[in-house]
């Protein structure tokens, strides 16, 4: 018997995964380097297809943050956790909510 159990692992195949021209320091990515850290295109697209708006995404290894920002842009509660100190620091510092002064101040940077 063949079961399957979750039809949108099928799109996954279907998604064109080459991102050679995706700008990918858009929104607070580039706040801060970080050793290892992929495009946001990929987890954006895994988002986009694996979870609904207002789900939790939880990434147990956060890193900088790049999967917690690409959830938040995309309506869904996050749930980041990392044995680094300094990459919780990058993450919180990615997803905080600035107000148009703030994001005038980050964007001169």
């Amino acid at each position: 018997m063949n079961i399957d159990l979750n039809p949108n692992w099928k799109k996954l195949t279907e998604i064109d995964w080459n991102f050679s021209q995706a700008q990918t320091n858009y929104l607070t990515h580039r706040l801060h380097p970080y050793p290892a850290k992929f495009i946001p295109q990929i987890p954006h697209q895994l988002i986009q297809e694996l979870s609904r708006p207002g789900e939790i995404v939880a990434d147990i290894f956060c890193g900088s943050g790049t999967t917690l920002v690409e959830a938040l842009t995309q309506k869904r509660h996050t749930i980041g956790i990392d044995a680094n100190p300094i990459a919780c620091l990058i993450s919180e510092a990615k997803t905080t909510c600035f107000n148009t002064e703030d994001k005038a101040l980050l964007n001169s940077l």
